[in-house]
């Protein structure tokens, strides 16, 4: 077959000394683990690989190309065709130990510390526990501590917030991908692999897609999450433009309260507060509405989409309670 890459040839790639090499294929830039090329070759000799999900996308990816490139320009090897099915064997051997190393290291990365949920929970606690111990006073009240949890919570939500809006082309692509992986019975298990997803230091500063498929996992909730037209997007983007200036502006007050005007803290922090405490309700009442929780479990609903809006309705009434104190008094001592 034109632009097939035979086992020998996938050898003098799997030769280089590097961890990733180029694609094999005319033109591409992306480069390839040199498994993932094995892996590509078993397939395109009808063999029966067991990778799932993106793996085996961007497998198939590779194999395509493969075969629909002509290597016209390449170096031909003599090899005959006895030499070539030991060599085509040999390589859907080293495909299966490759493809159960992948099971194994994926076993093992699934509760390894750097993933997508424990690093949302060190974002909360790192800025959070930075807030605390900037704090003028070192015996923070209940309502220092929870409007600060809060408002580092809602800036990192606001980012995510942002990067649904502008995109929101690739999230509705992966949203189609999650639909014909998860079926509606398994659907929780789209949520528990998006949170142990690992992670790598690269990942977690460079890339924006592990905050994208936030959105495309939730979206197996409720669709309008990757439908631009609807009221959860516009205002969850919304919020994710307007409200980060408030929270900084409301953890500056809290930790150095002589450095803003109460009454500026004030009407802003009202502002926001109601604002995004709103959303949730009318966003809650939508959901319902449309009824969007039918063929989903109690508990699936009551945690994937009650837990986590909730949070946007049980605090923001202590920011409104503060910065109603803020303007009453004229000070910032409703945190001391």
């Amino acid at each position: 077959m034109p632009g097939e890459l035979t086992y020998a040839e996938k050898q003098k790639y799997l030769k280089r000394k590097s961890n990733s090499i180029s694609s094999p294929v005319k033109g591409a830039s992306k480069t390839w683990d040199p498994y993932f090329i094995d892996a590509a070759c078993a397939l395109g000799h009808g063999g029966n690989i067991r990778i799932k999900g993106q793996k085996r996308q961007e497998v198939e990816e590779l194999a395509n190309s493969m075969r629909e490139v002509a290597d016209d320009d390449d170096e031909e090897e003599d090899v005959s065709e006895e030499e070539e099915e030991e060599e085509v064997i040999f390589g859907l051997d080293r495909c299966e130990e490759y493809l159960k190393e992948v099971d194994d290291a994926e076993d093992q990365q699934t509760t390894s510390i750097l993933n997508v949920g424990s690093a949302i929970a060190l974002w909360i606690i790192i800025t959070t526990t930075f807030c605390i111990y900037h704090l003028p006073t070192k015996t923070p009240s209940v309502l220092t501590i929870s409007l600060l949890f809060f408002n580092n919570l809602n800036i990192f939500i606001a980012i995510c917030e942002i990067i649904l809006g502008l995109n929101i082309t690739y999230i509705q692509g992966h949203y189609k991908k999650l639909r014909e992986e998860y079926t509606t019975e398994n659907q929780w298990e789209a949520c528990i692999d998006y949170l142990t997803q690992p992670l790598t230091l690269r990942q977690l500063f460079t890339s924006k897609y592990w905050l994208c498929e936030m959105w495309s996992t939730y979206a197996l909730y409720d669709p309008s999450y990757q439908n631009q037209e609807s009221f959860g997007f516009f205002i969850d983007f919304g919020n994710g433009l307007s409200t980060i200036p408030p929270s900084i502006l409301m953890n500056v007050a809290i930790i150095r309260p002589e450095s803003v005007s109460s009454l500026l803290v004030g009407c802003v922090g009202l502002a926001m507060y109601w604002q995004v405490m709103y959303g949730a309700l009318v966003y809650i009442g939508s959901f319902m509405f449309n009824k969007r929780y039918v063929d989903k479990t109690l508990i699936e609903v009551g945690l994937f989409v009650g837990f986590a809006n909730a949070l946007w309705i049980v605090f923001p009434p202590f920011g409104i309670y503060a910065c109603v104190c803020m303007l009453r008094d004229g000070n910032m001592n409703v945190f001391q």
